[in-house]
């Protein structure tokens, strides 16, 4: 895998920002968020090298603008832990592929007065390197891995039972210069 045209085994420095709506579905509601995005602190980092297992870490996803009228309007949304991108399909040498893969250890808080949940789990990504995206796209219901809880205290207006799948779209623009998985 080489970052920046270097296939030297190291970690480089990653930050993104949307390139269009956020949008989850947690148990029966729609949050639509205006942006999202990878900080640059604390470090993320895409790794260069051959056999590399975790092609990214993400230290720090935020996300902006995010509303949900059937969960009582304005949300702050905001993310915890480190998300591990894995590659799970073929690459070639070329810099054109769409990678497959998933994004794990994902934990996102969603909260107002009214409701508190949470959504765990892994989303479905494709790393696209013509384009230097990250592409997630999880749908909600069957086979999602992604799972909502809402607090008691706070309980979503009822709109996010506790075992709900959730899912999420958003596509981020990259920004450590060129990757190529293959």
């Amino acid at each position: 895998m080489s970052v920046a045209g270097s296939y030297t085994p190291a970690p480089y420095d990653l930050t993104a920002s949307s390139t269009g709506a956020v949008s989850f579905t947690v148990g029966s509601a729609t949050v639509v968020c205006t942006g999202a995005g990878i900080a640059a602190s604390p470090v993320s980092s895409v790794y260069a090298g051959a056999s590399v297992l975790d092609l990214a870490i993400l230290n720090k996803a935020t996300f902006s603008g995010c509303t949900s009228p059937a969960m009582g309007g304005a949300l702050t949304v905001f993310a915890s832990g480190s998300w591990k991108l894995h590659g799970t399909g073929p690459a070639t040498s070329a810099a054109t592929d769409a990678v497959p893969g998933h994004l794990e250890n994902i934990t996102i808080t969603l909260a107002n007065a009214a409701c508190q949940a949470t959504v765990t789990g892994q989303a479905k990504a494709v790393l696209d390197e013509s384009s230097q995206k990250l592409v997630l796209n999880q749908s909600a219901g069957s086979g999602s891995t992604l799972l909502a809880a809402a607090s008691p205290a706070k309980p979503c207006l009822g709109k996010v039972p506790s075992g709900s799948t959730a899912g999420m779209s958003v596509s981020l623009q990259l920004s450590p210069g060129s990757i190529n998985i293959g």
